[in-house]
């Protein structure tokens, strides 16, 4: 009976043993995904950081005020500069046909 007692508390902690193994994974998946998803958030917080000073130099640029005043205007798309811009666009135009004509001098 001892060696049949012995034989099924072996089985017995051998089942055990399956039982743990198996278990093993599951947690180290689990940190696996933590670990993962910690990541995730390290990765998230690191680009939002990036992009908000971005925006913060780039995007959103406050006015300057020169002696506490406002700067005049820009004048640059009135409409009384349009004629000038046409004018500039067709010799560059030209230049440039010109230029990638083969044959020209």
């Amino acid at each position: 009976m001892s060696k049949k007692q012995s034989g099924s508390s072996k089985k017995l902690r051998n089942s055990k043993k399956s039982k743990d193994s198996e278990s093993k994974p599951k947690k180290e998946k689990i940190k696996t995904r933590q670990k993962a998803s910690i990541k995730i958030n390290v990765v998230k917080s690191k680009v939002k950081n990036q992009l908000s000073r971005f925006y913060e130099t780039i995007v959103h640029q406050e006015r300057q005020f020169v002696d506490g005043q406002e700067p005049p205007p820009s004048y640059s798309f009135k409409k009384r500069f349009y004629g000038l811009y046409v004018l500039f666009i067709a010799y560059s135009l030209i230049l440039i046909i010109a230029i990638n004509i083969p044959g020209s001098n």
